[in-house]
């Protein structure tokens, strides 16, 4: 699927892409967690600090439209009050990630947002504890991804570590 904000992308600069795409990925937020669309393009308007609506768009219902026609698969999920449950279901599956890691190979990670940091050489326990969880939690499998930076960190004893995080799949 690749980036799922950067669908949005329009006729925009390249020195734009970047503002807009974190201007769509706040405003997909917004929409997940309102309860409806009104209370949504409120929240957008308010926050003039951090959010404009973007090139090529007349206002934020707009902009919202655009953001539901790109995104019909998950557009049911929009404006739903959705957003808080499906906070919830990730907690559960960075849990059970941590769980397993803990409690089947003895090994601590780190959980930073949707992603784990761990010591390279225990990369595959990682995969294997994140497809396990997902399967327990949701019934599904996903991909896995690696993180291209930094690309590793190392301690002071030479070992290396990188952050590896879930995709998100259709």
């Amino acid at each position: 699927l690749g980036d799922v904000y950067k669908r949005q992308y329009m006729n925009w600069a390249d020195e734009e892409i970047k503002q807009w795409r974190d201007v769509t990925k706040l405003a997909m937020n917004i929409m997940l967690d309102a309860e409806n669309e009104e209370s949504a393009i409120k929240a957008m308007q308010r926050d003039r600090k951090k959010m404009r609506v973007p090139t090529n768009f007349k206002d934020w219902k707009d902009f919202v439209g655009f953001i539901r026609d790109k995104h019909k698969d998950i557009n049911f999920a929009f404006c739903s009050g959705k957003g808080v449950e499906y906070q919830f279901i990730d907690s559960k599956v960075a849990s059970r990630v941590m769980e397993i890691m803990i409690n089947e190979y003895g090994v601590v990670i780190l959980p930073v947002h949707d992603s784990f940091i761990c010591a390279m050489k225990h990369e595959e326990k990682l995969d294997q504890a994140m497809f396990k969880a997902c399967k327990e939690e949701l019934g599904i499998t996903i991909p896995v991804s690696y993180s291209e930076f930094p690309k590793v960190w190392k301690n002071e004893d030479g070992e290396g570590y990188h952050p590896t995080s879930m995709k998100q799949v259709k």
